[in-house]
């Protein structure tokens, strides 16, 4: 899969005019997502979402994937992938063995700085359809993710993630909420925008259906 018409970047001045770009970030991302600028105006925070085809071919998926670009020349910083599966730099990433990246698809689509220098992503993750290469008997009962506790999940019903990331770009923590049994009702679409809160919250905003 291919996101490729949507991850350039440009840096235009007050006027209008461009002063650098529109820069191709195809090796790190196949679409931009959102993009923030760092509170000491230093970074470029580049969000978007990438299928690692590199590693997996046809079994890729999609990952989220945080780059942090340099606000001068445009050089990248690092670049770190994560899903409900796994996380690590562009070198680094993996599934977890007994995950089905090619099934479970993660999306993110909003990015904050947090107080302390790292970020906060907000993420979408769940199985997509069940359609072409994805018709099997695992998907059509929810099983993807063979990890000691892990939940069925129905197709079509994406949960919320959230990621925190260090200020170089570590993966800190991430959690995946509102999973339901396969005999549960749905709840709806999972949350992914955040916002950074004053109470030292992260709030992620979803969709009921």
């Amino acid at each position: 899969p291919s996101h490729s018409h949507t991850r350039t970047r440009s840096q235009y001045a007050a006027s209008g005019a461009v002063i650098r770009g529109p820069t191709d970030y195809g090796p790190y991302t196949d679409q931009i997502s959102d993009l923030k600028i760092s509170s000491d105006n230093s970074r470029l925070m580049v969000l978007g979402i990438k299928s690692p085809s590199a590693l997996y071919g046809d079994n890729a998926g999609y990952t989220g994937v945080l780059t942090s670009v340099d606000a001068t020349n445009g050089a990248v910083a690092w670049s770190t992938l994560f899903s409900s599966g796994g996380s690590g730099s562009q070198t680094s990433f993996r599934y977890a063995p007994l995950f089905n990246g090619s099934l479970i698809f993660t999306e993110c689509w909003g990015v904050q700085q947090t107080p302390d220098g790292g970020y906060v992503v907000a993420c979408g993750t769940g199985i997509e359809d069940c359609a072409g290469r994805r018709n099997s008997p695992d998907c059509a009962a929810g099983r993807g993710d063979y990890r000691a506790g892990a939940i069925p999940r129905n197709k079509y019903i994406w949960s919320s993630m959230v990621v925190k990331l260090a200020a170089g770009g570590e993966v800190a923590w991430q959690r995946v909420d509102s999973y339901r049994a396969a005999s549960q009702a749905p709840q709806g679409q999972g949350g992914v925008y955040t916002q950074y809160t004053s109470q030292a919250e992260y709030v992620t905003v979803g969709a009921d259906g």
